[in-house]
């Protein structure tokens, strides 16, 4: 079984980065990509993604906030946030929100 993919980052460099990961993979099929917390939830109600990997710092709608949208729209979708920006900020917003379980901050 190869797992549906969607990524979301306004970042074209990093998109493609991820594209040309996750297509190396056997186990894994880009379906989709985003380039703001809107067009990810979008693409994710047309898709039905098994993993969406967000920036936490996207536009138009933050990872957080597209996170929780997903998570109510999509309960089963498994979620891969990161930020190249401050961690310390990242991980102050991640912890203690109700994502489900898995919530892994590094």
């Amino acid at each position: 079984m190869r797992y549906s993919v969607l990524i979301a980052d306004d970042s074209p460099f990093i998109r493609t980065a991820l594209y040309e990961f996750f297509e190396r993979e056997p186990d894994f099929r880009v379906c989709g990509m985003a380039e703001n917390g809107r067009e990810a939830i979008e693409e994710a109600r047309r898709l039905h993604p098994d993993l969406v990997v967000l920036d936490f710092d996207t536009p138009v709608m933050n990872g957080l906030s597209t996170a929780r949208f997903l998570k109510q729209i999509i309960p089963e979708v498994v979620l891969i946030m990161y930020s190249a920006s401050d961690t310390k900020g990242c991980n102050r917003n991640i912890v203690g929100r109700n994502f489900g379980p898995g919530i892994e901050t590094r």
